[in-house]
């Protein structure tokens, strides 16, 4: 809980401050979603390069509903390290 409030708080102040999405390491991503885990709870998405990611929280998701997520990439130029930090329903790829 700690952790999600300091992440906000910091995505508050860069809004806030005027800081570009770009200076700060987070950005947007969105993805489809393709399967999902039950009994762990996790959601597996795709995005346009192919790359899949996971996230927790099955909920009233469904196979093919679009995700976009929040991003930071972790410091770093890779985008195999980034990490996941929030996720909202974007509609359904027909």
């Amino acid at each position: 809980m700690k952790k999600f409030v300091a992440v906000t708080l910091l995505v508050v102040l860069s809004v806030i401050f005027g800081t570009a999405a770009a200076d700060t390491g987070f950005y947007a991503h969105t993805a489809v979603i393709v399967e999902f885990n039950y009994d762990e709870d996790v959601v597996v998405v795709e995005d346009a390069i192919g790359f899949l990611w996971e996230f927790e929280g099955v909920e009233d998701y469904f196979v093919g509903d679009v995700v976009s997520m929040l991003m930071w990439n972790n410091g770093t130029e890779s985008i195999f390290d980034d990490i996941i930090l929030d996720v909202v329903y974007s509609g359904y790829q027909f």
